[in-house]
C-alpha cells in the first residue's frame, strides 16, 4: 500500500512536472529504482515504474514504450559501468547523468528514425540532471 502510494504521488508529479518546466521529470531516480527492483526481482513494483515511464512518455508525446526500451537497453551496460566506481553516491551521480545525455541521444536517434521533430539540448536537461544530482547526494 505504501508503494502504491508513492506511485500515485509520482504520476501526479510527472503530471506537475510537463507543466511546470522548473520540476524535473525524474527520469534518473526513476532508472535508479528500475535498478533496484531488477536486483530485487521486484515484478510488481517493476511494473510500476514501466507504468511511470510510459506515464512519461504519453505527456511529453514521446513515441510509447522508448523509455522503457532505453532502461532495458541500459541495463547491459551497468556491470561494465559498477566497475569504475568504488563509491555508491558517485555511481548513482553518473547514473543520473548518463541517463538524462543517454535518452537524449537515444530519443533523437528514435525521432530521427520516424521523422519526428528532433529534440532540443537545451538548459532544462542540465536543470533536471542538476537537481536530480543533489537528490542523490542528499537521499543515498
Amino acid at each position: 500500500m505504501k508503494n502504491l502510494s508513492y506511485f500515485i504521488f509520482l504520476l501526479f508529479y510527472e503530471l506537475l512536472s510537463t507543466i511546470y518546466l522548473v520540476l524535473p521529470p525524474l527520469l534518473g531516480i526513476g532508472f535508479i529504482l528500475f535498478i533496484h527492483f531488477i536486483r530485487k526481482q521486484d515484478v510488481k513494483n517493476i511494473s510500476l515504474v514501466v507504468i511511470f515511464l510510459l506515464f512519461y512518455d504519453l505527456q511529453r508525446d514521446y513515441i510509447i514504450l522508448t523509455s522503457v526500451i532505453f532502461y532495458l537497453f541500459f541495463l547491459f551496460f551497468l556491470p561494465k559501468i559498477e566497475q569504475l566506481f568504488d563509491c555508491r553516491k558517485c555511481l548513482l551521480s553518473f547514473y543520473i547523468l548518463l541517463v538524462y545525455s543517454g535518452h537524449w541521444i537515444y530519443m533523437n536517434a528514435i525521432h530521427h528514425i520516424f521523422s519526428k521533430d528532433l529534440i532540443s539540448f537545451d538548459w532544462h536537461i542540465f536543470y533536471y540532471a542538476f537537481f536530480e544530482f543533489f537528490l542523490v547526494l542528499l537521499f543515498a
